[in-house]
């Protein structure tokens, strides 16, 4: 269910930008080379996120995109958030994407799970789905079969975290390959960029 943000005191918590969490010294260009490429395509009026966490790369994208729906379930539930490197709650998570949003002013928050979201957006109404939820094969599997739909033509679905490392329990790099490969007349342009994010458009 969509829901209003309230402005509240508390610390952005700078997940991101932080080099003893972060393994990926990229993440912030990264991001930004996706949205530069977005920008060129002319795909950055409407997008949904798919996982916004506490709302860094929410950030990131409210400067290129007209709309940014941001989609989590902000739970505190170990089964949903994953990472065992946390040391906030998921109270302080929330609040910090709310921080964000209001000082963005175009960032709209959709607390729920992911393909309950996405059955409330329009078909081929996006120019852009960014899936950064969980990162199990099952899960990815499913949430770019519920949000693939939603793209429009000439439009893009990507992710986060393609990274071929056999030590990591991260699977999106096998789900987004099947998915690609079981596509060939409709999903077009694989790329991948310096944060591990990963891009295909819809034709």
């Amino acid at each position: 269910m969509q829901e209003s943000y309230r402005r509240e005191k508390g610390v952005k918590i700078s997940w991101m930008r932080n080099p003893s969490i972060v393994i990926c010294s990229g993440i912030v260009s990264g991001l930004v080379d996706l949205c530069e490429y977005l920008k060129s395509r002319g795909a950055v009026s409407l997008m949904y996120e798919i996982g916004s966490f506490a709302g860094e790369s929410s950030e990131v994208f409210a400067r290129y995109f007209g709309q940014v729906h941001c989609v989590d379930p902000w739970s505190s539930d170990p089964a949903i958030i994953c990472d065992s490197r946390m040391n906030f709650t998921a109270e302080d998570v929330e609040t910090s994407w709310d921080e964000r949003a209001y000082d963005a002013g175009n960032m709209t928050k959709h607390k729920g799970l992911s393909v309950d979201v996405a059955e409330t957006v329009r078909d081929e109404s996006l120019d852009f789905a960014y899936i950064d939820a969980l990162h199990d094969y099952a899960h990815v599997v499913e949430d770019i079969a519920a949000w693939w739909p939603k793209v429009r033509r000439e439009g893009f679905i990507g992710g986060h975290d393609y990274g071929n490392n056999p030590a990591s329990d991260f699977e999106v790099y096998r789900a987004v390959n099947e998915f690609v490969e079981s596509k060939p007349n409709s999903a077009v342009e694989l790329r991948i960029f310096g944060d591990t994010s990963w891009l295909v458009r819809k034709i």
